[in-house]
């Protein structure tokens, strides 16, 4: 069942945002759908989830930033390789933290901390 979010959120995509050079930013949809930019964000993983395809784009050179309904596959593809290349930066950066932990503490044990199940078995209070 699509809660009323989802509904505003898709429903102004469907009818205002087809296609990257219609994308609308984060907050312009908040704006627009009477909600604070984090529950648009939420509603949007939400959708995406289900399987709506709602792209998103961080690169003014490919159109206007911001999350559209593409309108071909190459749109599709464009917001795929931001995520990817977002994604693979991410985890880079986990990589050096964890590293970093080691360094400056000298523990390497200390990283267990990072997997969520351990937080919760060790590191909670």
């Amino acid at each position: 069942m699509v809660s009323t979010n989802e509904d505003m959120v898709l429903i102004y995509l469907q009818s205002y945002c087809k296609g990257i050079k219609k994308a609308i930013t984060g907050k312009a949809l908040a704006s627009a759908c009477g909600m604070l930019i984090r529950r648009v964000q939420i509603t949007i993983e939400r959708l995406r989830r289900c399987g709506i395809l709602i792209c998103s784009n961080d690169n003014i050179d490919n159109g206007k930033q911001g999350y559209f309904i593409p309108r071909t596959s190459y749109e599709a593809s464009l917001s795929i390789n931001s995520m990817e290349a977002r994604a693979k930066r991410t985890l880079t950066m986990c990589k050096v933290l964890k590293r970093s932990i080691t360094r400056d503490f000298g523990v390497q044990t200390s990283m267990e901390c990072i997997d969520k199940k351990v937080v919760k078995k060790t590191c909670k209070k």
